[in-house]
């Protein structure tokens, strides 16, 4: 959370894509619609200069 300034939410949804759960689960979990999950993904991705979900999460697992 703090290497990329994101913000608590971000930062779960973040920890959550680790765990291998699709974007639909997190969603659910989190008890947000698909779309908000898509737009904190969107603000993951940018400051982490990835450009997949994919690119996105094996960054995330190697910082862990």
């Amino acid at each position: 959370m703090a290497i990329f300034d994101l913000a608590s939410i971000q930062a779960q949804l973040a920890s959550l894509l680790v765990t291998g759960q699709s974007l639909d689960e997190i969603a659910r979990e989190m008890n947000i619609s698909k779309g908000t999950a898509r737009n904190h993904l969107k603000a993951i991705v940018m400051p982490t200069a990835t450009k997949r979900q994919g690119e996105l999460v094996s960054l995330l697992s190697r910082l862990r």
